[in-house]
């Protein structure tokens, strides 16, 4: 898979020192505390493609004992994951997830516009099947899929209507909210990303 490995390789670990902990852990705890608004409390999450766990982090500061798990294709930062106590599953997004249990929400941050088209149903499948009641997606969004270059390479980022996709493919998967994060936002500003909280019902 060209996008794993991508991610997998120098590429992977290039984004890690441009992605800083220091850089990401406001503007992602900001908008963690509006998520957690609008869910029950939670015993533990899953992040497909946590790269160094910032997301992560952000939830055990405003969750203090929730068990926190990731996937991870990139090998420095699922050392990083380890070291910050998180549990790291030997698997990739686009592959199955095998005896890997159920978590209270599964959730993406900016990994769906990096997965092939052809391989995200599977993708869906996995983050459906492991969760037991909350599915959250923070992408870019666009009503029909455009490819859009990534530093200069073509098929590396899609725009789409992810949480559409797998709600159309699990139709008991309820929108609770949504909301959008604009780069310019005067408190925490993210890349125009939207991020969808959806339910098991």
């Amino acid at each position: 898979m060209e996008q794993v490995e991508y991610w997998e390789g120098r590429d992977g670990n290039e984004y890690i020192e441009c992605n800083t902990e220091s850089m990401l852990l406001h503007p992602y705890t900001h908008m963690w505390n509006r998520i957690l608004e609008k869910i029950n409390p939670l015993c533990s999450a899953l992040e497909v493609g946590a790269n160094i766990g910032v997301n992560l982090q952000a939830l055990k500061h405003l969750m203090p004992g929730i068990k926190c798990s990731a996937i991870e294709p990139n090998t420095k930062a699922r050392r990083r994951l380890l070291q910050d106590g998180i549990e790291v599953h030997p698997y990739v997004a686009e592959e199955p997830w095998d005896n890997m249990g159920m978590f209270d929400l599964v959730f993406t941050r900016g990994v769906l516009i990096h997965v092939n088209p052809k391989s995200l149903p599977l993708v869906y499948e996995n983050m459906y099947n492991h969760s037991s009641r909350y599915i959250v997606m923070t992408e870019y969004f666009a009503p029909k899929r455009e490819m859009i270059p990534y530093h200069g390479k073509n098929d590396l980022l899609w725009r789409a209507d992810y949480a559409g996709e797998i709600m159309n493919m699990y139709p008991d998967l309820k929108l609770v909210d949504y909301f959008f994060i604009y780069k310019r936002d005067p408190v925490a500003p993210q890349d125009n990303v939207t991020v969808f909280i959806m339910e098991k019902t």
